[in-house]
């Protein structure tokens, strides 16, 4: 007994396959049937176009029919697919039951003869056939999954494309927003630099003007020096001449001594003027260079709370450690900028790690009860 679906198996791979195609082609067809119209005046068979309200209602209501033909169009073809597969399903089921009778006459039959060699063949048969169906019953399912998709992409595209319009439109403000943003930084940025490249000019004048008078003041110094060289060494010869006369004009040489005294007197008077002269300019180039380290100072400090406010964690604890590093014989000042940072600090970690180094100051600084209380403040925030 021979199962005659073999050559059935066959003609429904090839049925299979014509229907894959019909399907490709009517999905194709469809996605590619726009309502052609012209750009000008009339529509594409030569009538004059209607009015722009009328026409634009019956593109829509020429739309909404199109749609619906296609689902209508596309319900009927998955009904189809689904019918089919389960026609597949059958067959395959039928299959399975016809390899268990073979398997039962292949126990009975003798084991060499025309019965074996007809069942064997009949096997390979029912293989080719299953084979082929299991191959048509994938694609059917790929194709059923396919469209599925489709239609629940259709039913949520206009979802997606609203929630994709709107996340686009506050990624846009956002985005105008921090360019906003980053233009006010940029000015003030730019005015800070403005302040302080003028601020640097002035104190440079001011070097440059201090170290003139200093200059001045120097060979004033010299000058003055050298003038009493001459006198000292004019008064010697004077006093030489003098001890020459001393015995011939007592009260007349007495005379001229007070006189080189008292020039004696002023000249050194005039140099300790002079002396405490150079010592006001020392003190103001002193005073000029404490003036150019604050300035420094200042700008560490806004550098380190530009870096902080950046999140930039490690650029901003490098900053503040060349900041403590500048301030180590002032160790009030850098604590409170030390208190004014750990103020300003959002992150924890960050916060942690400046209380380390606010209380390694503080204990230097033989603060030792503060340092404890604001290191047990930051454990409890931390936990």
């Amino acid at each position: 007994m021979r199962f005659p679906l073999a050559f059935n198996g066959q003609t429904a791979c090839r049925n299979v396959v014509m229907w894959l195609g019909l399907f490709t082609f009517a999905a194709q067809a469809t996605a590619q049937e726009p309502a052609e119209k012209s750009l000008s005046g009339t529509d594409v068979q030569g009538k004059e176009k209607p009015a722009a309200g009328t026409e634009q209602a019956r593109r829509k209501l020429a739309l909404l029919r199109e749609k619906e033909i296609r689902e209508d169009r596309q319900r009927e073809e998955e009904t189809a697919l689904k019918r089919r597969f389960e026609e597949v399903e059958a067959a395959i089921a039928k299959l399975a039951k016809r390899f268990e009778e073979l398997e039962a006459i292949k126990r009975e039959a003798p084991e060499e003869g025309k019965e074996q060699r007809a069942l064997a063949r009949e096997f390979e048969e029912l293989a080719t056939v299953k084979a082929h169906l299991v191959e048509e019953q994938k694609k059917l399912q790929v194709y059923l999954a396919r469209l599925e998709l489709q239609r629940r992409q259709r039913v949520d595209s206009l979802g997606v494309d609203n929630k994709i319009q709107r996340v686009r439109s506050e990624e846009q403000e956002e985005r105008e927003e921090i360019e906003s943003q980053e233009r006010r930084e940029q000015q003030e940025r730019r005015e800070i630099e403005m302040r302080e490249r003028e601020e640097r000019r002035e104190i440079e004048a001011r070097e440059m003007h201090e170290r003139d008078e200093h200059r001045e003041i120097e060979a004033r110094e010299i000058e003055a020096r050298e003038m009493h060289e001459r006198e000292m060494h004019e008064r010697e010869m004077h006093e030489r001449e003098m001890h020459d006369r001393e015995m011939h004009d007592r009260p007349e040489r007495f005379h001229r001594e007070q006189q080189m005294h008292a020039e004696s007197r002023e000249l050194e008077l005039e140099h300790q003027r002079l002396d405490l002269k150079r010592k006001a300019m020392e003190l103001k180039l002193i005073e000029l260079e404490l003036m150019r380290k604050k300035l420094e100072l200042k700008l560490l400090e806004k550098e380190v709370s530009n870096q902080f406010q950046s999140d930039s964690r490690k650029a901003g604890m490098a900053l503040l450690d060349r900041l403590l590093l500048y301030k180590k014989q002032q160790p009030d000042q850098a604590i409170e900028i030390l208190k004014r940072t750990l103020d300003q600090t959002k992150d924890p970690l960050l916060r942690i790690e400046i209380g380390q180094r606010l209380g390694y100051t503080l204990l230097t600084a033989d603060k030792g009860d503060e340092a404890a209380s604001i290191m047990l403040q930051l454990l409890r925030d931390h936990k």
